[in-house]
C-alpha cells in the first residue's frame, strides 16, 4: 500500500531536488522546510528514535521512516478519526508505533474539538480524548528528534518535556503565539519564557521557512526571541521552530 500522502523525487529544476528528500502534497509550505530539516537529522543508517506528537495525517513519521531504515517513531494521535485512517498504513510498517492518546501534562482526559479538516484542546469541547503524559515513552532513552504540531496545545507539551532535555537532540515544533493565553500580553509572556529556557540549554534555534525555497534563519539571543514572539502574536503568525545542539545546514542551499 502507498502513502498517498508522499509523493516521488522532485520534479527536475526544483531547489529541493538537491537533498533528495521526498516532499509533501500539503497547503502549508511549511512542511518542506520542515522535511528538509527532518532529512538532515535523521539521514543514514545510525539507528534513531524519534516521537511524533500530533501525528494528523501522517505524513512525517513515514516520511521519517523512509529517510533511514534503522529509524523508530512513536506517534500520538488524538483524533480517532484521524487515527482510524491510518491504522490500514501500519500493518505492514514495523518502524512505526501509533497510541490514539493526547500528549499532555497529565493523565486523564482532555477536551477535544473536531471541526472540519481541524482538530484541537483549544476550544472548549464537551468532548474528551484520553491523555497522558511523555515519562513512559521518553524515560532512559535518547531521543533523536520530537516533533511537536498540537494546533495550540504545544507550550503545555514543550513545558512537560523540560526534565528531559538532556535526553532529546533536538525538537521541531510549531510556534503560534496567539493561541497561548487570553490575551496579547499573556501569550507574548508565556511563549517567550519557554522560549529562552530552550535556547538556554539548546545552542542553536531556528525558524523554519514556510514560503520559496527552505531556509533557516538563526535566533541567537533573548532579544531576536522577544522581537519574533511579538511580531507572530501581532501577525497572526505561525512558524516553526527547531532547536538543537548542531549547526544545521540544509544541503544546496
Amino acid at each position: 500500500m502507498s502513502y498517498p500522502w508522499i509523493v516521488d523525487f522532485d520534479e527536475p529544476g526544483d531547489p529541493r531536488k538537491a537533498v533528495q528528500i521526498k516532499h509533501i502534497i500539503s497547503a502549508n509550505d511549511g512542511d518542506v522546510c520542515n522535511s528538509c530539516v527532518t532529512y538532515e537529522i535523521l539521514k543514514g543508517n545510525d539507528p534513531k528514535y524519534c516521537l511524533d506528537i500530533g501525528v494528523d495525517e501522517g505524513w512525517w513519521s513515514f516520511f521519517a521512516a523512509s529517510i533511514n531504515p534503522n529509524c523508530s517513531i512513536t506517534a500520538f494521535e488524538p483524533n480517532p478519526i484521524s487515527y482510524k485512517a491510518l491504522v490500514p498504513y501500519l500493518t505492514k510498517q514495523t518502524q512505526i508505533t501509533l497510541h490514539n492518546i493526547a500528549i499532555s501534562d497529565c493523565s486523564g482526559t482532555i477536551p477535544f474539538t473536531i471541526l472540519a479538516g481541524e482538530s484541537n484542546s483549544r476550544i472548549p469541547s464537551e468532548f474528551h480524548v484520553p491523555c497522558n503524559t511523555i515519562d513512559a515513552f521518553i524515560k532512559n532513552r535518547t531521543v533523536s528528534l520530537v516533533k511537536i504540531d498540537t494546533e495550540g496545545h504545544d507550550l503545555i507539551i514543550l513545558k512537560s518535556l523540560y526534565h528531559y532535555l538532556e535526553n532529546i537532540e533536538a525538537i521541531i515544533f510549531e510556534c503560534t503565539p496567539y493561541w497561548y493565553g487570553k490575551n496579547r500580553g499573556d501569550s507574548i509572556r508565556e511563549t517567550i519564557g519557554v522560549l529562552i529556557i530552550l535556547k538556554e540549554y539548546y545552542k542553536n534555534m531556528y525558524i523554519l521557512s514556510r514560503r520559496d525555497a527552505p531556509t533557516l534563519e538563526e535566533l541567537f539571543s533573548d532579544s531576536d526571541i522577544i522581537e519574533f514572539v511579538k511580531l507572530s502574536y501581532d501577525s497572526k503568525y505561525q512558524v516553526d521552530i527547531l532547536v538543537c545542539n548542531r549547526d544545521i545546514k540544509l544541503s544546496g542551499f
